[in-house]
């Protein structure tokens, strides 16, 4: 895969310009040490941070978009043991999180990151 595989990784490509930087701090009425501790996986925005963010670099978004949902996918994947009904637990928390991002975009298409259902 080319390019940044994580969104944190996107993340630092981005504001690795001076300028680029203070414009996303600006806008997201962050500190520049809270991004800082984004990308260094010290901490993790929160939702409504991660809604200025999408908005904040919008030639970037999808692939953030993209890469952001993975991580969520992931992170219930490997929290449930393999035979967990997923059904019931995390599917509806996720898929709310990933529409509510992508309402923030209106410009991404709803079939843009199809949220692939979970087998058990």
């Amino acid at each position: 895969m080319e390019g940044p595989e994580t969104w944190r990784e996107l993340l630092a490509e981005i504001i690795s310009d001076s300028q680029e930087r203070e414009r996303i701090v600006q806008e997201l009425d962050v500190n520049r040490i809270t991004v800082a501790r984004w990308i260094n996986k010290e901490t993790m925005p929160r939702l409504d941070s991660l809604r200025r963010l999408l908005d904040a670099v919008p030639e970037q978004r999808k692939r953030l978009f993209d890469l952001l949902i993975r991580v969520a996918l992931l992170c219930i994947r490997q929290s449930d043991p393999p035979t967990a009904n997923l059904s019931n637990t995390h599917t509806p928390r996720i898929r709310p999180v990933g529409e509510s991002l992508r309402h923030s975009n209106s410009f991404i298409p709803a079939e843009a990151t199809p949220i692939p259902s979970v087998q058990a």
